[in-house]
């Protein structure tokens, strides 16, 4: 859905993946190079106090640098994100949630990218680097292509009334065997795939963060991501693979893996306190 006044479409809500659509993102490319994002606040996206859902902030940062990076390629250039490291502030205000993006160096193999991410008062609740990857050239006259200037709405998909506790629910699904146990699984869905048919990057980075919090973490204050390979088959599945403690810190040394193949696709260091000692 365009915006009123804004140029001829140069991309559409299919050009997203369906995260992207639900969250009812509003996307625009600055003349200046950098990507706003403004995902409206809604019940369905909140918590019981009225806060947006960490999901929320994972899907706009990952927006807002992908396009970002995209239109700093020339000729453009589809590209995929590397590894990702969130620092979490605050919980949001309840209210719109906007994200800015911008290229912080162009590369031709790597393009490193920052996001700041700002709740309804203005108050920073979100930072984070991103490295992404270009992968392959994008089609001339691909509907995907976002101009400068340009501001689309996705269109919310028929299934957008349904809470995202529940659409993107992350209880450990049991392993068949003596393999390790997962502490957060997550099924790959068209609604949790990113439009290449892969496991989104946000998905796998919440999912990463809701398999801290039930190995013991009271808040998240950070979280680093490489990704390894893509998750094709699924579930995903989220491991603790070491545990180092040093007052009042925790960091978990983490792994998200595909268990249709067996391959590790994401290694994670996540970092917060105790409950004891949580702040928020």
């Amino acid at each position: 859905m365009s915006v009123p006044g804004s140029p001829a479409p140069a991309m559409t809500s299919q050009s997203f993946d369906s995260l992207s659509a639900y969250l009812g993102s509003r996307v625009t490319l600055q003349h200046d190079g950098s990507t706003e994002v403004v995902i409206p606040g809604a019940d369905r996206l909140s918590d019981a106090d009225g806060h947006l859902s960490e999901l929320a902030i994972l899907c706009a940062i990952d927006i807002a640098t992908g396009m970002g990076s995209v239109a700093a390629t020339d000729p453009p250039m589809v590209t995929l994100t590397a590894d990702m490291a969130v620092n979490l502030l605050a919980r949001p205000a309840p209210g719109d949630l906007r994200t800015v993006g911008r290229v912080v160096k162009p590369g031709k193999r790597i393009i490193m990218t920052e996001a700041v991410v700002t709740d309804s008062t203005g108050s920073p609740v979100a930072f984070a680097t991103v490295s992404c990857a270009p992968v392959k050239e994008i089609p001339r006259g691909f509907a995907g292509r976002i101009q400068p200037g340009d501001t689309r709405v996705l269109d919310l998909p028929e299934w957008a009334s349904v809470p995202i506790e529940q659409q993107y629910d992350t209880t450990p699904v049991e392993v068949a065997g003596s393999g390790p146990v997962p502490v957060a699984s997550i099924e790959l869905t068209p609604r949790t795939a990113n439009p290449f048919g892969f496991l989104h990057g946000a998905v796998g980075a919440h999912l990463l963060l809701s398999g801290a919090r039930r190995a013991g973490l009271a808040q998240v204050d950070s979280i680093t991501v490489r990704y390894l390979r893509p998750t094709v088959e699924g579930p995903a599945d989220v491991i603790v693979d070491d545990v180092f403690r040093s007052h009042p810190s925790t960091a978990l040394s983490m792994s998200l893996r595909d268990r249709g193949t067996g391959k590790i696709a994401c290694a994670a260091h996540v970092v917060g306190p105790s409950a004891q000692f949580a702040t928020r």
